[in-house]
Protein backbone atom coordinates (compact mmCIF):
# COMPACT_ATOMS: atom_id res chain seq x y z
CA UNK A 1 0.00 0.00 0.00
CA UNK A 2 2.86 2.40 0.70
CA UNK A 3 4.54 1.85 -2.68
CA UNK A 4 1.30 1.50 -4.68
CA UNK A 5 -1.40 3.48 -2.87
CA UNK A 6 -3.94 3.07 -5.70
CA UNK A 7 -3.56 -0.72 -5.88
CA UNK A 8 -6.28 -2.92 -4.42
CA UNK A 9 -5.14 -5.61 -1.94
CA UNK A 10 -7.13 -8.82 -2.39
CA UNK A 11 -6.87 -11.60 0.22
CA UNK A 12 -8.44 -15.03 0.40
CA UNK A 13 -8.13 -18.43 1.96
CA UNK A 14 -9.52 -20.26 4.95
CA UNK A 15 -8.50 -17.52 7.41
CA UNK A 16 -10.52 -14.92 5.47
CA UNK A 17 -13.50 -17.28 5.23
CA UNK A 18 -13.38 -17.90 8.99
CA UNK A 19 -13.00 -14.22 10.03
CA UNK A 20 -13.45 -11.76 7.14
CA UNK A 21 -13.75 -8.68 9.39
CA UNK A 22 -10.34 -9.37 10.96
CA UNK A 23 -8.72 -9.92 7.54
CA UNK A 24 -10.11 -6.63 6.24
CA UNK A 25 -9.05 -4.80 9.41
CA UNK A 26 -5.42 -5.66 8.58
CA UNK A 27 -5.54 -3.44 5.47
CA UNK A 28 -7.06 -5.63 2.76
CA UNK A 29 -9.48 -3.96 0.34
CA UNK A 30 -11.25 -7.11 -0.83
CA UNK A 31 -11.70 -10.46 0.93
CA UNK A 32 -12.63 -13.53 -1.12
CA UNK A 33 -14.51 -16.11 0.95
CA UNK A 34 -15.83 -19.64 0.35
CA UNK A 35 -13.42 -20.37 -2.50
CA UNK A 36 -11.90 -23.80 -3.09
CA UNK A 37 -8.20 -24.37 -2.60
CA UNK A 38 -6.42 -24.18 -5.94
CA UNK A 39 -3.81 -26.88 -6.49
CA UNK A 40 -2.20 -27.65 -9.85
CA UNK A 41 -4.57 -25.19 -11.52
CA UNK A 42 -7.72 -27.07 -10.49
CA UNK A 43 -10.35 -26.60 -7.80
CA UNK A 44 -9.81 -29.18 -5.06
CA UNK A 45 -12.16 -30.00 -2.20
CA UNK A 46 -10.96 -29.61 1.37
CA UNK A 47 -10.99 -33.42 1.93
CA UNK A 48 -7.87 -33.80 -0.19
CA UNK A 49 -5.39 -33.47 2.69
CA UNK A 50 -6.21 -35.43 5.83
CA UNK A 51 -4.95 -37.63 8.65
CA UNK A 52 -6.94 -40.63 9.95
CA UNK A 53 -6.46 -42.71 13.08
CA UNK A 54 -8.14 -46.06 13.66
CA UNK A 55 -7.83 -48.02 16.89
CA UNK A 56 -10.14 -51.04 16.51
CA UNK A 57 -10.13 -53.75 15.17
CA UNK A 58 -6.65 -52.97 13.80
CA UNK A 59 -4.37 -50.01 14.49
CA UNK A 60 -4.17 -47.77 11.41
CA UNK A 61 -2.71 -44.35 10.64
CA UNK A 62 -3.44 -42.83 7.22
CA UNK A 63 -2.16 -39.65 5.60
CA UNK A 64 -4.04 -38.28 2.61
CA UNK A 65 -2.64 -35.77 0.14
CA UNK A 66 -2.83 -34.78 -3.52
CA UNK A 67 -0.03 -35.63 -5.93
CA UNK A 68 0.61 -34.57 -9.52
CA UNK A 69 -0.44 -37.04 -12.19
CA UNK A 70 2.47 -37.76 -14.58
CA UNK A 71 2.39 -35.74 -17.78
CA UNK A 72 2.36 -32.13 -18.94
CA UNK A 73 -1.03 -31.22 -17.49
CA UNK A 74 -1.00 -29.72 -13.97
CA UNK A 75 -3.67 -31.91 -12.43
CA UNK A 76 -3.50 -34.02 -9.31
CA UNK A 77 -4.91 -37.17 -7.79
CA UNK A 78 -5.85 -37.90 -4.18
CA UNK A 79 -3.67 -40.61 -2.61
CA UNK A 80 -3.44 -42.08 0.86
CA UNK A 81 -0.45 -43.57 2.69
CA UNK A 82 -1.74 -46.23 5.10
CA UNK A 83 0.25 -47.70 7.98
CA UNK A 84 -1.52 -50.65 9.56
CA UNK A 85 -0.73 -53.20 12.24
CA UNK A 86 -3.08 -56.11 12.53
CA UNK A 87 -3.26 -58.23 15.67
CA UNK A 88 -1.98 -61.76 15.37
CA UNK A 89 0.78 -60.99 12.89
CA UNK A 90 3.48 -60.99 15.56
CA UNK A 91 4.76 -64.22 17.05
CA UNK A 92 5.11 -64.52 20.81
CA UNK A 93 8.79 -64.05 21.82
CA UNK A 94 9.48 -67.67 22.75
CA UNK A 95 7.87 -68.92 19.53
CA UNK A 96 10.12 -66.56 17.54
CA UNK A 97 13.18 -67.73 19.47
CA UNK A 98 12.45 -71.40 18.78
CA UNK A 99 11.61 -70.70 15.15
CA UNK A 100 14.86 -68.81 14.65
CA UNK A 101 16.82 -71.67 16.25
CA UNK A 102 15.18 -74.24 13.95
CA UNK A 103 15.88 -72.11 10.87
CA UNK A 104 19.49 -71.36 11.81
CA UNK A 105 18.94 -67.63 12.36
CA UNK A 106 21.56 -66.69 14.95
CA UNK A 107 20.77 -62.99 15.55
CA UNK A 108 19.27 -63.68 18.99
CA UNK A 109 21.93 -66.15 20.11
CA UNK A 110 25.47 -65.78 21.47
CA UNK A 111 28.35 -67.68 19.87
CA UNK A 112 29.79 -70.61 21.83
CA UNK A 113 33.27 -69.06 22.17
CA UNK A 114 31.73 -65.90 23.66
CA UNK A 115 29.68 -67.94 26.16
CA UNK A 116 32.85 -69.84 27.20
CA UNK A 117 34.73 -66.55 27.71
CA UNK A 118 31.89 -65.16 29.83
CA UNK A 119 31.87 -68.30 32.01
CA UNK A 120 35.65 -68.00 32.55
CA UNK A 121 35.09 -64.52 34.00
CA UNK A 122 31.98 -65.30 36.06
CA UNK A 123 33.03 -68.72 37.36
CA UNK A 124 35.68 -67.25 39.68
CA UNK A 125 33.11 -64.99 41.29
CA UNK A 126 30.50 -67.73 41.67
CA UNK A 127 32.87 -69.95 43.69
CA UNK A 128 33.86 -67.12 46.07
CA UNK A 129 30.82 -67.14 48.34
CA UNK A 130 30.46 -65.80 51.83
CA UNK A 131 28.80 -68.08 54.38
CA UNK A 132 25.34 -67.19 55.60
CA UNK A 133 25.26 -66.02 59.23
CA UNK A 134 22.03 -66.45 61.17
CA UNK A 135 20.76 -63.68 63.43
CA UNK A 136 17.62 -63.00 65.40
CA UNK A 137 14.68 -61.33 63.64
CA UNK A 138 14.27 -57.62 64.43
CA UNK A 139 18.02 -57.07 64.99
CA UNK A 140 20.53 -55.24 62.80
CA UNK A 141 22.32 -58.43 61.79
CA UNK A 142 24.94 -60.79 63.19
CA UNK A 143 27.71 -59.55 65.49
CA UNK A 144 30.28 -60.33 62.77
CA UNK A 145 28.78 -57.54 60.61
CA UNK A 146 30.30 -54.97 62.97
CA UNK A 147 33.74 -56.00 61.67
CA UNK A 148 32.79 -54.77 58.18
CA UNK A 149 33.13 -51.19 59.34
CA UNK A 150 36.78 -51.84 60.29
CA UNK A 151 38.91 -48.78 61.06
CA UNK A 152 36.10 -46.49 59.93
CA UNK A 153 34.03 -47.64 62.92
CA UNK A 154 32.86 -48.31 65.41
CA UNK A 155 29.44 -49.45 64.25
CA UNK A 156 26.71 -47.58 66.04
CA UNK A 157 23.53 -49.59 66.43
CA UNK A 158 20.65 -47.34 65.34
CA UNK A 159 18.20 -49.22 67.55
CA UNK A 160 16.77 -47.09 70.38
CA UNK A 161 18.22 -47.58 73.85
CA UNK A 162 16.98 -50.80 75.39
CA UNK A 163 16.17 -52.24 71.90
CA UNK A 164 17.90 -55.05 70.05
Amino acid sequence: KERFPNAKLVVGGPHVTADPEHALSLGADIGVIDEGEETFGEIVTSGSGHMRFRIQPDVTIALGTRVKIPGDRMIGDDVELILSRQPGQDMPPYQRLLGDAMHGVSELFTREDIVDAEWRIVNNVLGDTTPVYKYAPGTWGPKGAEQLVGSDGPWRNPAPAGGA
